[in-house]
């Protein structure tokens, strides 16, 4: 195998497993309807999923859906509303397929440096921390695209309740303090 075929193939893998599988996946689940949900539709067109969870989450996919937890769904309509603004900043501002382009570059640094394995390790964790940083960059931006279209204190609710409160360079949201802070 050439050393082509070593960039590509885990390429192509990649772009298979975020394309279809996630598509997949986010079918997997239902489709709900929340009541309000039609005026943060006008700006961003996309399905909405419920996932049956204890948890309270909420996260977007590929293909414009957003998956939300049945526990996220108990909590007020107001940080309802203030997840779901979050990740619709996500798929507006395509933070997904810049993440993508962004691990793309990793990947091919990584695959090209092979024959200096020392260099192609040391690229891989300088990517790594790389795309760290900017995932946390993009939940910042998710954050303030979500306060453009609901309430400010709900999404500060939101984070304050269920946000991390620590962060570390490897952790792919900022702490639920910057976050506050951010707002």
């Amino acid at each position: 195998m050439n050393s082509f075929s070593f960039v590509i193939v885990p390429l192509v893998i990649l772009y298979i497993s975020y394309f279809g599988i996630s598509r997949i996946y986010s079918r997997h689940y239902r489709e709900v309807y929340v009541e309000g949900i039609d005026e943060l539709k006008s700006n961003v067109n996309f399905s909405l999923r419920i996932k049956d969870s204890k948890d309270i989450n909420a996260f977007s996919t590929s293909g414009n859906t957003i998956i939300v937890t049945s526990s996220l769904l108990n909590l007020d309509k107001k940080e309802i509303m203030a997840a779901i603004a979050h990740e619709l900043g996500h798929i507006k501002m395509k933070h997904h397929i810049k993440n993508l382009f962004i691990i793309s570059l990793i990947l091919i640094g990584f695959f090209s440096l092979l024959n200096i394995p020392l260099i192609a390790l040391l690229f891989l964790l300088l990517g790594f921390l790389v795309q760290r940083f900017l995932s946390r960059k993009f939940e910042l931006e998710a954050d303030k695209y979500a306060v453009k279209l609901t309430s400010k204190e709900a999404l500060v609710l939101l984070i304050n309740n269920y946000g991390d409160p620590s962060s570390s360079i490897l952790s792919t949201h900022p702490s639920s303090i910057l976050r506050v802070k951010k707002i």
